[in-house]
Parts: C-alpha cells; sequence; structure tokens
C-alpha cells in the first residue's frame, strides 16, 4: 500500500500498488467510482461500451431472425459483449493503479511515510 497525502489540502489517499489491479478486472469503472475518480470512471465506462458495441457489431449477425420474424438466435451479442468487456478490462486492470498514482501526483499528492 502506498499512502498519499496532499500537504495543501490535507486529503489522504491510498494505492494499493503499482501493478495490476484485480479488482478492476472483476469490477471495472466501479472501482475509480469509489476511489472519487470520476475522470477515469467515466473513460472505462465509455471505453467498454464502445468496445462492447463494436464487438457485438463485428461477430456476424448480431440476432438471426427467421422468414417469419421468430427470433431464432442471439448468443452472438453475449460473445460480443463478452469479449469486448473482457479485452477492455484487461487493458484497463494493467494500468489503472499506475494512471491513479500520477493523477494523485499532478494534483499534488506525494507520498506520505507517516500515518
Amino acid at each position: 500500500m502506498i499512502e498519499m497525502r496532499n500537504e495543501r489540502t490535507g486529503a489522504r489517499r491510498t494505492v494499493p500498488h503499482l501493478g495490476f489491479s484485480w479488482p478492476t478486472l472483476f469490477l471495472g469503472p466501479l472501482v475509480p467510482l469509489f476511489r472519487g475518480d470520476w475522470k477515469w470512471a467515466l473513460i472505462m465506462y465509455f471505453v467498454e461500451s464502445f468496445a462492447s458495441v463494436f464487438a457485438v457489431a463485428a461477430s456476424n449477425g448480431i440476432v438471426q431472425m427467421s422468414t417469419t420474424g421468430r427470433l431464432i438466435t442471439a448468443w452472438p451479442a453475449f460473445v460480443g459483449i463478452g469479449i469486448g468487456l473482457v479485452v477492455t478490462q484487461s487493458v484497463f486492470a494493467t494500468v489503472y493503479n499506475r494512471r491513479y498514482y500520477a493523477d494523485l501526483v499532478n494534483d499534488g499528492f506525494e507520498e506520505s511515510s507517516s500515518p
């Protein structure tokens, strides 16, 4: 755990570590939302939404209809959404903690040696 403190405002934040973020892998944009990091919460939400929609569109025949107009299968849509989320959340899980740390440093936070 890296304890951060802003000497100007007295605010404190904690960065778990600068490596892979398992919570981000499983919870996606909820992690920055819980940390109060609105910028990255919105970035993750919109990128994951776009990637899911793009993956659905790329997965041949999103929803197939029979000649009578009844739904036959929607599995390509679910596969597309899954692929979109797995890829984007894996990338964000790899980079998020380091980006969060860098944003805190840019906002005037420094590593705190005392509790």
